[in-house]
């Protein structure tokens, strides 16, 4: 038979053999440690079949580790989502980063806008193009303190 024997519940001895005895019942054998209370217990199954079933039957121990796999894959399942979490943070981050940098540079050609001298005194329309020299001059100002973003 190819099924393997678990290992006593108990103390973790590995098993020997299923053996016939001389009645003709299957029973596992097993070196157990010094006080293992499952020692010299073995069974006394009508088949070595059966002697296997009813060794390794262990409801709580399938359980658990029935839990501890679907735990497993929840773990694994949140450390994935945990790391695309991360990396689209990062992402932000440079994001903010950069946009961050963007308004330091537009901050600073402003200031520079800000602290040149115009026209002293822009009279309202009257035809004489101080508006729109004004506005180019504006222009220009922008232009020139820009370029180092580009």
């Amino acid at each position: 038979m190819t099924e393997q024997l678990k290992p006593c519940p108990f103390c973790k001895c590995a098993p020997n053999e299923i053996e016939e005895d001389s009645y003709g019942y299957h029973n596992v054998n097993y070196y157990h440690v010094e006080n293992c209370p499952f020692d010299n217990i073995s069974g006394g199954y009508d088949t070595k079949k059966e002697a296997y079933e009813n060794w390794n039957y262990r409801p709580e121990e399938d359980s658990l580790n029935a839990e501890i796999a679907r735990l497993s894959e929840k773990i694994d399942s949140t450390e994935n989502a945990l790391r695309w979490t991360t990396e689209k943070l990062n992402r932000y981050i440079e994001q903010i980063k950069e946009v961050d940098a963007e308004n330091a540079r537009l901050r600073e050609a402003l200031k520079q806008i800000s602290n040149q001298p115009f026209v002293e005194e822009i009279d309202e329309d009257d035809g004489d193009g101080d508006i729109e020299y004004a506005y180019d001059y504006i222009i220009e100002i922008a232009r020139e303190s820009l370029k180092g973003g580009e």
